[in-house]
């Protein structure tokens, strides 16, 4: 008996050892097929997940995954929902409209469409977009200073915009996963404005104190800088008058658009200007008589400065102290004020001379050629063989060479020989052709009107 209950008693302890051993490898088991099971629960969560995403781009920059193609534009995408589900649907989409904010930055020093957009693009992505950009606004020529705007809704860009310039943006819409590029214009809301002043110091202050801008002051000078020389002609007392659309944005003040009509009073001579676009397509400022303003040459090669010294067959050199001949026109203006060309031309010359410094020789139509000295530096892209126009700048003043101060020694030469810059007989430029002469006083009537009324109130003159 005790050999059988001993046997009976080795063979429960053998069967739970046996039982302890089976029990960690079924304990594994059933965790792996639970971890096995959240996991398929949690992909099918992601997937419905997914067909609520709008396809774009995602956080870390790759594309979000993609079940149904929802277009970005909030106009398509209204009508998508809008087709599916009635009142509903446009209660949703309305919705989502709402999600659309716009972020607003400027350019700063240093800045590219690469770092600009790095949080939100990958690089490959950022690739594409500048390809898309090319042909419209290449990326790589964004300034500092100028606004850009990014679109969202909800987390996801769906839009850059950054502005060209006064009149264009470049607008980016993303799109089925794609960039869609186009150049607008900007939309302004405008006031037209008369602005009218008396010289008492300066053009500057005259129309700082009107109300104006130094912007305006410059615009006003450019359009009659053929006729007036704002150097050396302007006297105190001088008025003038200005008719500008002021342009806001947002509801702020952004500055001007260009001058539609001015007129100038120097020394008693009034000069009128009004800015007309022919047939052809050419914009530019006439007088009452269809003449243009713009004629071969500028009176001077740079704005607001002073005559330190005149042409002249004898001067006594401030430092070689020696009589000689001055065969120029000097202006002293601060260091790097810029400095135009008075005429279209090429480029002939340029480079160091012992007496000029750095100067720069330009030749122009009917044997003239003009000759600019002392400057600090040249433009960007001004080399011999270079054509510029008349008012492009192509150097800044300095004081190079045998120099006493920054100004620039500005000369001309006709046929070889030194001539009085200030004697160049300057011929307009094409007029308006005789068949549009009717047209074009019914289109100036309103602004003469505009410039010949006592005060600044336009309310009775029809200008648009």
């Amino acid at each position: 008996m005790r050999r059988g209950s001993s046997s009976v008693h080795k063979s429960k302890l053998r069967l739970k050892r046996s039982k302890r051993k089976l029990f960690l490898p079924v304990l594994f088991l059933g965790v792996a097929v639970l971890f096995l099971f959240l996991v398929s629960v949690h992909k099918s969560f992601l997937v419905r997940q997914t067909k609520a995403v709008v396809p774009g781009f995602g956080s870390e920059g790759t594309y979000a995954s993609r079940v149904e193609a929802i277009p970005l534009n909030p106009v398509d995408w209204n009508s998508k929902l809008q087709s599916g589900t009635g009142k509903k649907a446009a209660r949703a989409a309305g919705a989502e409209e709402e999600k659309v904010r716009t972020k607003r930055f400027r350019i700063q020093a240093g800045d590219t469409a690469s770092s600009v957009l790095a949080d939100y693009l990958s690089t490959s992505e950022i690739v594409l977009l500048s390809r898309e950009c090319r042909d419209i606004f290449p990326l790589h020529r964004i300034k500092a200073g100028q606004e850009y705007r990014l679109l969202f809704r909800e987390s996801e860009l769906i839009g850059f915009e950054y502005d060209i310039d006064e009149e264009n943006k470049l607008h980016v819409c993303l799109e089925d996963g794609e960039f869609l590029a186009n150049k607008e214009k900007i939309d302004y809301t405008t006031r037209q404005k008369l602005i009218q002043g008396r010289i008492e110091t300066s053009l500057f202050e005259a129309v700082d104190t009107a109300g104006g801008t130094a912007s305006l002051a410059v615009a006003l000078a450019d359009i009659f800088a053929w006729d007036v020389d704002f150097i050396r002609d302007v006297r105190q007392g001088d008025t003038f008058r200005i008719l500008v659309a002021e342009r806001y944005r947002r509801g702020e003040f952004v500055g001007y658009g260009k001058i539609k009509a001015a007129r100038f009073v120097n020394s008693g001579e009034e000069f009128n200007a009004f800015r007309y676009q022919t047939r052809k397509g050419r914009s530019d400022y006439f007088n009452a008589k269809g003449q243009a303003l713009r004629k071969t040459f500028l009176k001077a090669p740079l704005h607001f400065t002073r005559i330190s010294s005149g042409y002249t067959w004898k001067r006594k050199h401030p430092i070689l102290d020696k009589v000689r001949p001055h065969l120029g026109i000097d202006y002293a203006a601060p260091t790097g004020t810029p400095i135009k060309s008075v005429a279209d031309g090429r480029v002939i010359a340029k480079g160091y001379g012992n007496g000029g410094g750095n100067y720069l020789k330009i030749r122009h139509p009917n044997g003239y050629v003009s000759v600019y000295n002392h400057m600090i530096r040249y433009a960007g892209g001004i080399r011999p063989g270079k054509v510029v126009k008349q008012g492009r700048v192509i150097g800044y003043v300095g004081s190079t060479g045998v120099s006493t101060g920054p100004h620039l020694d500005y000369r001309v030469k006709r046929h070889g020989k030194y001539i009085n810059p200030r004697k160049i007989e300057s011929e307009p430029v094409e007029s308006i052709p005789q068949p549009e002469m009717a047209e074009f006083r019914r289109s100036i009537r309103p602004l003469r009107a505009a410039l010949d009324k006592k005060g600044t109130d336009l309310a009775s003159i029809a200008l648009d």
